[in-house]
């Protein structure tokens, strides 16, 4: 069963030219068949990745047990894939508690720099953008004594598409 569900939505398109701002709105919104849920942290992070003749990682990674630090997507590299581009985790949402059915949304706005190259997904090769949503959710307690601890770290990667543009 899900604790929640992400929407993400990008107000113009999902395709951005380098050196552009990519803004995208997300949406948590709270599983109604389950209790509160408190987010102990959310980051958003830009991200580009090459890789050689590799399937594309998947949308979304198993739970991480513990981290002492914001997750990098730098740190998350599979043979064969390399992540070129990176902008710093951002925190977007840190101790909010989502009731059940309850909409939260926020904007993740960041620039890409000048000069990437454009999305490619070749046989041999390809070239990918990802804006990164991590979270980490808080566990209530199992007995009236206990507190509460800290959960899994689950990531969503939504992809966006970077192209090439002319300059005049």
């Amino acid at each position: 069963m899900a604790l929640f569900d992400v929407l993400a939505a990008a107000p113009d398109a999902w395709a951005y030219a380098a050196g552009g701002t990519v803004r995208c709105r997300l949406t948590l919104i709270g599983s109604a068949s389950s209790a509160e849920r408190w987010v102990d942290w959310m980051s958003a992070q830009l991200c580009g990745h090459f890789s050689l003749a590799s399937p594309p990682p998947p949308p979304s990674t198993p739970p991480q047990a513990e981290a002492t630090a914001l997750p990098d997507e730098r740190q998350q590299d599979a043979p064969g894939r390399r992540c070129f581009f990176s902008s710093p985790p951002h925190v977007v949402l840190a101790g909010h508690a989502v009731e059940p059915g309850a909409r939260l949304a926020f904007d993740v706005v960041g620039t890409l720099p000048d000069g990437l190259p454009p999305s490619h997904h070749g046989d041999l090769a390809r070239i990918e953008y990802v804006a990164v949503l991590t979270v980490r959710m808080m566990r209530p307690p199992s007995e009236p004594s206990s507190g509460w601890r800290r959960g899994p770290i689950c990531r969503l990667r939504v992809p966006l598409r970077v192209l090439l543009c002319g300059r005049s």
